[in-house]
């Protein structure tokens, strides 16, 4: 978002102003003068503060100063790990990801403020899961209908999130979605939205994400199933895009899946207002 200055100069708003094509590359983004590592982009600005631009005009050195960020919304992020055998997030792996999940909604002017655990502390599987190494965090009936398991409810029972914001609980392996007599379906990131997850039992668990700790090396998949939560689907044909419905395979570092289309801004902010989760 960019306005001009009295004397005839323009001032970008945010620190992202690199085309959506130079996202895909890193060597183009380090010519651009902007940082590979989206992670990292902000760090000397963030939204709300000031930010001065020296520039030259008519000979003489002038300075304008404009706040980071346009119509700021703030969203909260709870965010707890689950302990299975022994096993569970890397250290180092959350606080990474959710300075990403700050990085990429500073696009939608969007403020993100995440509560990590004490001492980055786990809590302990629930026994119906613990015992289970099969288990599968949603059911699809034969309508098509989706709703939570009973071991779904018991991991976000037992994380003690509060469900005043948004949720983000790492577990151990892949994520299972699947139904009687349908192939499981693998997943390493998922999200219980409030347009999918419509059932009475659900309705307490909603506004819940699952991630998988298995690759720690995708640093955007919890901002990615955030935003599901707020309505928003897969893109295709994007592959900068941080909704692009195809994962790289394991192992490789989600590059371009960082940045969103004015079009998804706009339903995001409209959506995460209407369910009360932006402030």
């Amino acid at each position: 978002s960019l306005f001009r200055q009295p004397d005839g100069t323009y001032l970008s708003t945010n620190r992202i102003i690199v085309a959506d094509a130079k996202d895909m590359d890193p060597y183009d983004l380090m010519l651009a003068g902007a940082s590979g590592d989206a992670v990292t982009r902000m760090t000397h600005r963030a939204l709300g503060d000031p930010l001065p631009v020296t520039y030259s005009h008519g000979g003489v050195s002038l300075t304008e100063t404009a706040t980071v960020g346009k119509d700021i919304k703030t969203l909260t992020v709870d965010v707890a790990s689950m302990i299975v055998n022994g096993f569970w997030h890397q250290d180092g792996q959350i606080e990474p990801d959710m300075k990403a999940c700050q990085e990429c909604l500073a696009q939608a002017n969007i403020k993100v403020n995440y509560n990590l655990p004490d001492n980055s502390a786990g809590f302990p599987a629930p026994q119906s899961v613990a015992t289970n190494a099969d288990w599968f965090a949603a059911t699809v009936d034969s309508q098509g209908n989706l709703s939570l398991t009973q071991e779904a409810r018991d991991v976000i029972d037992a994380s003690g999130l509060g469900t005043n914001n948004l949720r983000v609980i790492y577990v151990p392996g892949v994520i299972k979605i699947g139904g009687p007599g349908l192939e499981p379906r693998l997943a390493v990131g998922y999200a219980f939205a409030a347009h999918v997850f419509t059932g009475n039992p659900d309705k307490s668990y909603i506004d819940t994400c699952f991630v998988t700790v298995q690759y720690p090396e995708q640093p955007f998949m919890p901002t990615h199933e955030i935003v599901h939560l707020f309505g928003e689907g897969h893109t295709t044909n994007m592959p900068w895009n941080l909704m692009n419905a195809s994962a790289p395979p394991p192992g490789k570092v989600l590059w371009g899946k960082k940045r969103l289309t004015q079009q998804q801004v706009d339903r995001i902010r409209a959506n995460g207002e209407m369910r009360n989760k932006l402030k």
